[in-house]
């Protein structure tokens, strides 16, 4: 029994880096600043997001979701680097706090 709750142990910790982070934003909020990326304190901005990923980087398997409802404005593409080459580990855009899927318009 011991054995077997040593390999569970194991197991919890060797698979805990295969899955990627979750990042909101949340572009109906103006405090003026960057947020963290985290839920309680979203990015404000697509360039918040595109200064995130010049500054450390998404990893392969990132999430990135939008408040549902809020409208980015958008001055150029979004443009997330996700490289790697492993099979599984994908990465989503989508929506939080909502039922709806992620939609993205522009002209």
């Amino acid at each position: 029994m011991k054995k077997l709750l040593l390999i569970l142990i194991y197991m919890l910790f060797s698979t805990a880096g295969a899955f990627g982070a979750n990042f909101y934003c949340d572009c109906s909020v103006s405090g003026g600043t960057a947020g963290a990326g985290t839920y309680a304190n979203p990015f404000e901005s697509i360039a918040d997001i595109e200064a995130y990923e010049a500054a450390t980087g998404f990893a392969d398997g990132d999430d990135i979701y939008f408040l549902e409802g809020s409208t980015c404005t958008m001055t150029s593409d979004l443009d997330v680097k996700w490289e790697g080459t492993g099979t599984g580990n994908y990465s989503i855009l989508g929506c939080y706090d909502g039922e709806n899927d992620f939609s993205c318009d522009g002209s």
